[in-house]
């Protein structure tokens, strides 16, 4: 989501990386209408009854993803149990009570809502940070007692997010009431997905992506050629990299916020407060990080969670005939390539496989907030560590207004996001289709 201004107002553009479902609209709709209502009236008391009504459709509207939450947290909630069971620490029988609680709500998901809100600040919050540790890159994706506290902690977090963005959202109508004046709501589609997988050649191979990586005589072709066998050997790489281009359904795709960007930067539409900044309902991926990074729009560099997503691909050209859109488009694209190449030949020096899996939306517990620094993992599968919060709990310490509006556009992109993807795991192809 991108706000743009315009001496009649404020108009909301949205992008998804599927079809932007009348819907979704709606829901946008009766959100900011909301909140052009407490822009209105000022009123502290209303405030309180619209932050509720506003915390109740964010509920309503994404009920079949917090019940994925609430389906994915009983697992590792288990697993949790059973190790507190066996403890002979006295702090964690309490510990193993407050855990429990969550296991009783069954259909009643707006009460799993409000009371994992509640809990925000317990004491036992910080409890199971502890039974995380601060390293957490010895883990692996199925099993690990750190993944269990890691993962019962986040969707913990996921659940009680919907609160917390309802409270976001009405202290922005509070503070910033000219966003909500008059305004209007436009849908960048989604271009639409090719047909078949990326086609393959001769070079397709271990060897032949060295050979690509590196320049043309270069003495150092072997030697990386031979980590990448060792690696291969261990990791499966050529037989993972292989197995996408016979999948008729991997099909590579342009995400969301690099839709609505280069949209935007094509028609040179003007940003609210000149705020070149793009919400969205994750933080960006490896790719998408490094693209927004690397333009030349001078867009605000977002927080990602460095995974790297197979099916990435470049935006689509606004005009297919402009010469000057097909040099823009070369030219962000040879650099992301120096990116990818410099990390990938530095994994490969360091005979690294896959970084442990973690999941690629944040929890929403932390009170940290990180507009401009990005916060990224610079590995060639995931970064190692979970990305920080992207706002505060309240507008009320932020110092600029642009930092509120930026949690304004990341909270409604996150309320208007349907499906809950899979945290899947990064990989090596990238797609680029001119």
């Amino acid at each position: 989501m991108a706000l743009e201004s315009q001496p009649s107002g404020v108009i909301f553009w949205v992008a998804c990386n599927t079809t932007v479902t009348a819907g979704t609209i709606s829901f946008i709709h009766k959100i900011l209408s909301i909140l052009q209502r407490i822009a209105h009236s000022q009123n502290e008391k209303s405030r309180i009854a619209e932050e509720v009504e506003i915390s109740d459709l964010c509920i309503e509207f994404n009920l079949k993803r917090i019940k994925t939450y609430q389906t994915r947290l009983q697992p590792p909630l288990k697993k949790c149990l059973k190790a507190l069971g066996t403890s002979r620490k006295l702090a964690d029988k309490p510990l193993a009570d407050w855990l429990r609680s969550f296991q009783g709500f069954d259909d009643d998901l707006t009460g799993l809502c409000r009371f994992s809100y509640q809990q925000r600040s317990s004491p036992y919050i910080r409890e199971l940070r502890q039974h995380i540790g601060d390293e957490i890159s010895g883990m692996t994706k199925d099993e690990s007692r750190k993944q269990d506290f890691l993962l019962a902690r986040h969707y913990i977090g996921r659940l009680g997010s919907h609160l917390k963005a309802a409270k976001i959202l009405t202290a922005a109508g509070w503070r910033m009431p000219e966003l909500f004046d008059n305004f209007d709501i436009r849908i960048r589609p989604s271009p639409k997905a090719p047909s078949f997988p990326p086609p393959t050649d001769g070079l397709t191979t271990l060897e032949g992506i060295i050979k690509r990586m590196l320049p043309a005589q270069s003495n150092e072709i072997e030697r990386y050629q031979e980590a990448l066998a060792v690696m291969d050997n261990k990791f499966q790489i050529l037989d993972r990299l292989q197995a996408q281009f016979t999948d008729k359904d991997f099909k590579p795709r342009v995400h969301a916020e690099l839709n609505l960007l280069e949209y935007l930067y094509n028609n040179r539409i003007p940003f609210v407060g000149d705020d070149r900044f793009i919400g969205c309902s994750k933080p960006a991926c490896y790719c998408c990080y490094h693209y927004i990074s690397l333009h030349p729009g001078g867009f605000v560099r977002p927080s990602s969670h460095g995974i790297r997503y197979l099916n990435w691909r470049l935006p689509d050209p606004i005009d297919d005939t402009n010469l000057e859109e097909e040099r823009h488009r070369r030219v962000i694209l040879n650099k992301l390539i120096a990116q990818i190449r410099l990390d990938a030949l530095r994994q490969i020096d360091q005979c690294r496989g896959p970084s442990p899996w973690h999941p690629d939306s944040t929890t929403g517990i932390t009170n940290s907030f990180n507009h401009n620094g990005g916060q990224i993992g610079f590995r060639v599968h995931m970064s190692t560590k979970p990305v920080e919060e992207l706002t505060s709990e309240t507008l009320g310490d932020y110092e600029q207004q642009s930092e509120s509006l930026a949690a304004t556009e990341s909270i409604l992109s996150d309320s208007l996001h349907e499906d809950e993807s899979s945290d899947s795991d990064g990989g090596v192809q990238l797609h680029v289709d001119f």
